[in-house]
């Protein structure tokens, strides 16, 4: 028989004088193979007997990592297993191998079979089977046999101390009747009450935060709900009460006990990953996974059993995640049926190990694709024991971790390692999940090393990242647009709500719902709306509040006698999960909604607040920046923004509403973070006497100010309607031209550039990602979209690439007009996002920033 080597790890082992730094397990040669001890007793053909119970597997394995010569050959690596705790051995069958031939050949071959595990797609037949020298030899040169390696035997990577700890009984647990208890069970109840978990254990505090000065807190927008979550491993104990009712049944492949946690690796590692106290994703689907014994060892056969498992289980389009806080010798065969699952559309997380070396070495830690997860303490320093190295994606705190434990239904432990690190990344993974299902593993794999926090560990070693994993707060959600108001005779919207119930009155105030409407949660804080204003027979405008509280001095858009004016907006939701709508004449109005952001998120909605009136009877709220006068051609003016109006001075970025009236002539204004050069991009334009109005999301510059740049005489009139803290999700970039499609037309880029009046109808396709400082995994992005030169009256709509133009429209416009509108915009199939007009026109569209998925 033929050695098969097995390729595509993700990379190279590091070597050290000579010494590799754990040995691998992969195919035999024609070498003779050891004969396996007698089969046991409970052995059955349907593979439910468990890994041996061998207490010295753990040191067995260590030290033939550590002592191992350097392999050159697959050869010289198997040679190196012979010493390894297993139990039985794997027969690797070709995958063109049907089921019959494969029972037919086990069935000649003399040995005992304890269990096959059937092929799934293109992997292989796997049989456990135990047998004699002579016989493995013999089977191993049968044709259709890739090979016969021994069971070798996995571990959960805790500390040595935490396992001393446990076996001791010295572990921290709490009883049913206990203080503890009593305790744990006031802290589910705030969790389910607040919006923020307090006295949040210290490892949920520190992964949502860039800083490690820890704040006691646990402040993010989402809980998992409507993912599952897979965890290989010892079991769970499904009825304690910090997971309440959300541990599925799962399947076990050890005899005699089910799904049943009889070591507390298990559902310690569950907790942590989605207990309603301990948990990141506190609302997620757990199914175990049983593959360990209570010694809290697992045979390769069952891992590769329960692998297949959640293959075969799991539903296609299902946002799944799989933790495996299990630590082994390099296993080919056991890295095959890893990546089968990530194939499936499942990411996976794994322990990176605690053997202080290279995880490069260990499986399934060195696995392509994996989610490799490092540990540290509460301090910021790498811990001793955690494997390192440049198979580690990025690290989690892996030190003094409180979790649910199994001795009771209340009961918690504290453990150290690897494995109570990885499951800090998988919680993240499913928050990630829960917001954007679509994600690839790989997309994830990705996101999670772009958004984790660089270079704030000590203790790493060289070659390996230095990145704190980080659960970003979710600012932003982008939706499908959707109508949610239409005043006019016959109108329509996503639930016949608000539709045509006819012109507002002058001075009318109208409570629009928007929670639990066209995808906005009931919960979230507030909802990215675009106003518009049609068939208005005179001069007016509107204002857009939060309900239950008093209107503001603002206006959101102004218009003039029988124009069709839009605007975006920016609202706090208020009472009742609604936002209230002013008119100050009659006039028809239209809302859709574009995205909302989640009541716990880096986005803060405000009551609107007047900042600058530049008009010499001009008013703002606290007097500041009030009666200015024209602004000058040519000049930019600084407002300050931070301190005022509600905008805190660690804001990031700012949301505003820019009023341009009473102009001299043509002209635009752009708006920019005070300090930097005034950037190739609009957002206004406007004409000699108009007064026209645009949401602006500016970056904060230098003294907590934002800079006005105009081209014209005119006046400004600026509102503040909420901003984003500094170290939110949400990234405010300096201004960039994406198109423009003019004949003297520029961008950032030159892409999009000259391209001509877009048609009637026709739909362009915009490339966002991956221009403008705008990364590859964007999932919405902040847009000043400018019609110019239309031939006749029509709409622009801009919706994402892939999905079906939506009843809804972003600007309307009048023949030979120039008018923006702001636009927060999902990101659709290839990073683009679409834009249709009902009539030719030029079309100009700068990015402003962006929200990461």
């Amino acid at each position: 028989m033929g050695v098969r080597r097995q390729a595509g790890r993700r990379r190279a082992l590091a070597t050290t004088g000579g010494v590799v730094l754990a040995l691998l397990c992969s195919t035999l040669a024609q070498q003779r193979v050891a004969a396996d001890a007698p089969a046991p007793a409970d052995a059955v053909a349907d593979g439910s007997t468990g890994a041996v119970e061998d207490g010295s597997a753990r040191d067995a394995m260590a030290e033939t990592a550590e002592t191992a010569e350097t392999a050159e050959t697959a050869e010289a690596a198997e040679a190196a297993l012979a010493g390894l705790p297993h139990d039985g051995h794997l027969v690797r069958f070709d995958p063109q191998v049907g089921r019959a031939a494969v029972d037919a050949t086990l069935a000649s071959s003399g040995v005992t079979v304890a269990g096959v595990i059937d092929a799934a797609g293109d992997s292989p037949t796997v049989a456990h089977v135990y047998g004699d020298a002579g016989a493995l030899d013999a089977l191993a040169a049968t044709d259709g046999v890739a090979d016969v390696l021994p069971n070798v035997l996995v571990d959960s990577p805790e500390t040595a101390a935490s396992s001393a700890a446990r076996s001791a009984g010295a572990a921290p647990v709490g009883g049913e009747g206990s203080a503890e208890a009593a305790e744990q069970r006031a802290q589910e109840q705030a969790v389910q009450e607040q919006a923020v978990q307090t006295s949040a254990p210290w490892g949920l505090d520190r992964i949502d935060q860039r800083s490690w000065r820890l704040n006691g807190g646990f402040d993010v927008a989402a809980d998992g709900t409507g993912v599952t979550a897979y965890v290989i491993d010892s079991g769970v104990r499904g009825d304690h009460v910090d997971f309440g009712g959300r541990v599925q049944p799962g399947v076990s492949f050890v005899g005699g006990t089910g799904t049943t946690d009889c070591r507390g690796h298990g559902t310690h590692v569950a907790g942590t990953i989605g207990s309603a106290t301990y948990g990141v994703a506190k609302n997620v689907t757990i199914v175990p996974v049983r593959t360990g014994a209570c010694d809290g060892v697992h045979s390769t056969f069952n891992l590769i059993n329960g692998l297949t498992w959640v293959v075969n289980h799991h539903q296609p389009g299902q946002p799944a995640v799989l933790n495996m806080s299990i630590t082994g010798p390099l296993n080919f065969t056991l890295e095959t049926f890893v990546t089968n699952v990530i194939e499936d559309g499942v990411t996976v997380v794994v322990a990176a190990g605690n053997q202080g070396m290279d995880a490069c070495g260990y499986s399934p830690a060195g696995a392509p694709n994996v989610v490799s997860v490092g540990a540290t303490d509460w301090l910021g320093v790498v811990s001793g024991f955690s494997n390192q190295g440049g198979c580690v994606d990025v690290f989690a705190p892996g030190e003094d971790i409180t979790s649910t434990y199994h001795l009771s239904t209340v009961a918690t432990a504290v453990l150290d390692g690897t494995s109570m690190a990885s499951p800090h990344v998988a919680g993240i993974v499913a928050l990630m999940l829960q917001r954007e299902p679509w994600l690839t593993p790989a997309q994830v794999l990705q996101r999670l090393r772009d958004t984790a926090t660089p270079n704030s560990l000590t203790g790493v070693a060289p070659g390996t990242p230095n990145l704190m994993a980080y659960v970003a707060p979710g600012s932003y959600v982008p939706l499908e647009p959707g109508r949610l108001m239409d005043t006019r005779p016959g109108a329509s919207t996503v639930d016949g709500r608000f539709a045509g119930i006819g012109a507002r009155t002058a001075g009318q105030v109208t409570e629009l719902q928007v929670a639990d409407r066209g995808g906005v949660p009931v919960d979230a804080s507030a909802a990215v709306l675009n106003v518009t204003v049609t068939g208005a027979p005179s001069d007016g405008f509107v204002t857009v509040f939060p309900c239950g509280t008093t209107m503001p001095l603002s206006s959101s858009l102004n218009y003039w006698a029988g124009a069709t004016l839009p605007n975006a907006v920016v609202s706090k939701i208020g009472a009742g999960g609604g936002v209230c709508v002013y008119t100050s004449t009659p006039a028809q109005l239209v809302v859709d909604v574009n995205g909302y952001h989640p009541s716990r998120s880096g986005f803060v909605a405000i009551t609107p607040a007047r900042l600058m009136d530049s008009r010499l009877d001009g008013v703002t709220f606290d007097g500041l920046a009030a009666g200015g006068g024209l602004r000058l051609a040519g000049y930019s003016t600084e407002l300050p923004v931070t301190g005022r109006g509600g905008v805190p001075s660690n804001a990031g970025s700012v949301v505003v509403n820019l009023t341009v009236t009473g102009s001299v002539g043509n002209g635009y204004v752009t708006v920019y973070p005070c300090g930097e050069a005034v950037p190739l991009s609009s957002n206004v334009n406007f004409w000699d006497q108009a007064t026209i109005s645009n949401a602006v999301v500016s970056r904060i510059g230098t003294n907590g100010s934002i800079c006005l740049f105009t081209s014209g005489f005119t006046h400004f009139v600026v509102d503040v309607t909420g901003y984003h803290l500094a170290g939110s999700s949400y990234s405010a970039l300096t201004p960039a031209r994406l198109m423009d499609t003019r004949s003297d037309g520029a961008t950032v880029d030159r892409v999009a550039a000259r391209i001509g009046q877009r048609s009637s109808m026709q739909v362009t396709e915009l490339q966002v990602t991956g221009r403008g400082t705008v990364p590859a995994d964007a999932s919405a992005v902040v847009l000043n979209v400018t019609v110019t030169n239309p031939v006749a009256s029509g709409y622009l709509t801009v919706f994402p690439c892939g999905t079906a133009v939506p009843n809804s429209s972003n600007l309307n416009f009048e023949r030979g007009m120039t008018i923006p509108n702001a636009v927060i915009a999902k990101v659709g199939a290839g990073g683009r996002v679409c834009l249709l007009s009902n009539v030719a026109t030029d079309v100009v569209v700068d990015v402003n920033g962006f929200t990461p998925g």
